[in-house]
């Protein structure tokens, strides 16, 4: 800014205005990435929110001879929680070791041009960050214990009569 005060008879052309179209369509390309990636995060959601349900579902007798002897219903909602968050904490850490262990393999034999040699005309790193681990734990800890939400709050919730004489 302080040249263009002192020399305000150029003009500038900076590297943004001459490729605006090919910005405008690596915007576009991330925003549809972004919302493939929303809608996985989505179905991945549903999918286990139907697995903890068939979870309650199995364990249904169990639950009834658990409220026979005694347990609140807050007890049993905070079994199918704490399934939830060891799915989570063990699903997490297997993923993010094999995508660590995947990008390993890349930098040592850089596996992606020998799969795609014709399909990538540059060549590029993968990386994950720290940053970018804990976030991907964090989420998932934060859908596994959401989609835990409901089937434990309808574990808690079985008649126990039914619940004990229930044949799945």
């Amino acid at each position: 800014s302080e040249i263009e005060m002192q020399f305000p008879e150029i003009n500038y052309l900076f590297w943004e205005d001459k490729h605006s179209t090919f910005i405008s369509a690596m915007k576009l390309e991330k925003f549809t990435y972004s919302m493939i990636g929303f809608l996985i995060v989505a179905i991945a959601g549903f999918t286990l929110m139907s697995m903890m349900s068939l979870s309650v579902m199995q364990k249904v007798p169990q639950i009834g001879i658990l409220r026979a002897t005694g347990m609140q219903s807050k007890d049993i909602a905070h079994i199918f929680i704490f399934q939830a968050i060891v799915t989570s904490v063990v699903s997490s850490t297997i993923g993010i070791l094999l995508s660590l262990f995947i990008i390993q393999l890349d930098n040592q034999y850089n596996l992606i041009y020998l799969f795609f040699p014709s399909a990538l005309f540059f060549d590029f790193p993968l990386i994950l960050n720290n940053k970018y681990i804990v976030l991907i734990f964090l989420v998932s800890l934060i859908l596994l214990i959401i989609s835990g939400l409901y089937p434990s709050i309808k574990a808690s919730r079985l008649n126990t009569i039914e619940a004990i004489g229930f044949k799945r």
